[in-house]
């Protein structure tokens, strides 16, 4: 019948259970490797009741726990000063992983950085959960398709979020060479959401913008936007107002009303002077008095300094200066200057726009 001896409790007598949870943590063994190696299967002498001295052999099945098909109290005796004198060399070690002299205090303030380290690690996963969620639940599927709206390079680390005490993107980058004959720099950069509390992230005009409410009122609301240099780590966080659509760096919400009044009044008033410029395009193009510009010469495909000569030979044969030309005149001066594909050019442009 197979006997269990557990050495378990031998250690833990050796070791406090600190010693232990580092030495697990490390991948380091506590039972003498020499001696005791998981897996390997080794002979013990053991008497048989007066008679001759037999071997029986045993197998380390874990790294505390001995199998065998006898355990004298001697061999006990020896396995506890064997993991004593492992004991000895391990301690060794943790005062070089340490690089003073060993303390079990040493071992505690590690322990106490572990758990902290854990506890920081498990934060940070929840508010990253409850992120994914938010963004979503407000249309921006989750947080690496709301980083996919800014610029990130050929090589991404990791792409996660926070809550913070401020809006923003922080980029790490991480250099290193693509092989030990390449002179060029791989670039890895990683990208970190940052929220703050009661705040949320949309698309607006193809910005990342930061709300207090998904609904908000198109009349203007306090927010926050990213810009993205062209160095793709110059990220910075802007604070203004949105207003119809529109992101205005402003002091109060009522000047950045009265801006984007002031923007859409430009807005109509150019869309009003093209729409007449259409019409009288238009009734031109009737009647046959529609004149040719410099600029359509340049819409139309033709060269700057073959439309700058061209106006100057015809300046100088009319005695003036001409911001146009009939299209009469412009076919009459394009074959007598030898252009006349050029001026054909602008003829069709000028017809049809």
């Amino acid at each position: 019948m197979t006997k269990t001896v557990n050495t378990e409790s031998i250690i833990k007598s050796v070791y406090t259970k600190q010693e232990i949870r580092f030495a697990k943590a490390q991948g380091w063994k506590l039972l003498p490797t020499r001696k005791f190696s998981k897996g390997d299967t080794l002979d013990v002498d053991i008497p048989s009741h007066g008679g001759p001295e037999r071997k029986a052999g045993f197998v380390i099945t874990w790294w505390t726990t001995i199998e065998t098909t006898d355990w004298p109290a001697s061999k006990k005796d020896e396995c506890r000063k064997a993991i004593e004198k492992r004991a000895k060399a391990v301690r060794k070690q943790m005062a070089e992983y340490f690089a003073k002299p060993y303390h079990p205090d040493n071992i505690d303030e590690w322990a106490k950085a572990e758990d902290e380290s854990k506890r920081r690690a498990v934060k940070a996963q929840r508010e990253r959960d409850a992120i994914d969620r938010m963004l979503k639940e407000d249309g921006m599927y989750g947080i690496d398709n709301t980083l996919m709206q800014i610029r990130k390079g050929e090589n991404v680390g990791t792409t996660t979020a926070r809550y913070g005490d401020k809006n923003g993107i922080d980029v790490h980058e991480d250099f290193d060479r693509y092989s030990g004959r390449c002179k060029y720099w791989k670039i890895t950069r990683s990208f970190t959401l940052n929220i703050r509390k009661g705040w949320h992230v949309v698309l607006v005009g193809g910005l990342l913008t930061f709300v207090k409410d998904v609904n908000y009122s198109r009349k203007g609301v306090v927010c926050e936007w990213i810009e993205q240099e062209r160095e793709i780590s110059k990220i910075r966080t802007v604070s203004g107002f949105l207003v119809r659509g529109e992101h205005i760096e402003a002091k109060t919400l009522k000047e950045a009303q009265a801006i984007s009044a002031e923007h859409r009044a430009m807005q109509m008033a150019r869309l009003l002077n093209q729409r007449k410029k259409n019409e009288r395009r238009a009734e031109q193009k009737a009647n046959g008095t529609l004149r040719i510009t410099f600029q359509d010469s340049l819409n139309a495909g033709n060269c700057r300094p073959g439309t700058s000569e061209f106006k100057h030979k015809y300046e100088e044969v009319i005695g003036h200066r001409a911001n146009d030309i009939s299209i009469a005149d412009l076919r009459k001066y394009g074959k007598l200057f030898g252009v006349e594909y050029y001026a054909e050019k602008a003829i069709e442009y000028a017809l049809n726009h």
